[in-house]
């Protein structure tokens, strides 16, 4: 006969489900059976999407025109990668699912973010063609200390769900980074200037790629990444944030 640790390993999750029922990460309402994903169908749909169209530089819903394409905070600047985008604004409910998932380890959150990932994709998103999905690399010491990677997991549910080819361990980052988040606007891109590498340009070289993050603010991250691929030898550079603040 099984002994229960020997059941758990064998059953997984699901076993693990009987004995301590799943509750939503933020009303705590035990999860139904298809609501198995750290948040329930009612707190998720709380969640305020990101309305288009969109800016191609910042995300932002802007109904642009052929004489201007990119909104007031955009128009006139470089940026490395192609087009941007954001799910749903980085506050409310999206704000503390996310602190729950980075900060609190609650893991399978990330379930519930990817069905919001993959969703605007589907819906916003099927005129473009991406060939390959990366997510933006985590600090080691990060990763190690939250035992994963929150665009990793995001990007890898977006790739397994739209059947594109996952990249992972390609694109990495060289040093250590201040975190973001703790530095004024004008102290972000040099924060994270020759940060990150690719590998070997040769598996990027003339391909759509998209890119993964978690949240977008400035953009300082994301356009570190998007430089090296460019570098690289990538045909286009598309990213998909969960979501967006200020950026510009």
């Amino acid at each position: 006969m099984l002994s229960l640790q020997e059941m758990i390993k064998k059953g997984g999750s699901s076993l693990l489900d009987l004995i301590y029922p799943p509750h939503c990460a933020l009303c705590e309402k035990r999860l139904a059976m298809d609501e198995r994903g750290g948040l329930c169908l009612r707190c998720l749909s709380q969640i305020p999407k990101n309305i288009p169209p969109f800016c191609p530089s910042c995300g932002r819903h802007y109904a642009g025109v052929k004489s201007a394409p990119r909104c007031g905070m955009c128009e006139g600047k470089h940026f490395p990668f192609d087009h941007l985008w954001f799910v749903a604004p980085y506050e409310g409910a999206l704000r503390e699912t996310l602190h729950k998932l980075k900060y609190e380890g609650r893991k399978p959150i990330a379930n519930s973010l990817a069905q919001l990932l993959i969703t605007f994709l589907k819906d916003e998103l099927h005129p473009f063609v991406f060939e390959e999905v990366l997510p933006v690399p985590l600090e080691r010491q990060k990763e190690r200390e939250r035992q994963f990677n929150q665009s990793a997991l995001l990007a890898k549910a977006l790739a397994e769900a739209l059947h594109i080819p996952f990249s992972s361990g390609n694109l990495i980052r060289v040093r250590a980074t201040l975190p973001q988040s703790s530095l004024p606007r004008e102290k972000r891109v040099e924060n994270v200037r020759d940060a990150f590498r690719v590998r070997n340009p040769s598996l990027y070289a003339g391909k759509n790629l998209l890119l993964i993050d978690d949240i977008v603010t400035t953009g300082a991250t994301l356009s570190a990444c998007a430089e090296v691929l460019r570098v690289a030898g990538a045909r286009e550079i598309s990213i998909v944030a969960l979501a967006g603040g200020v950026t510009g």
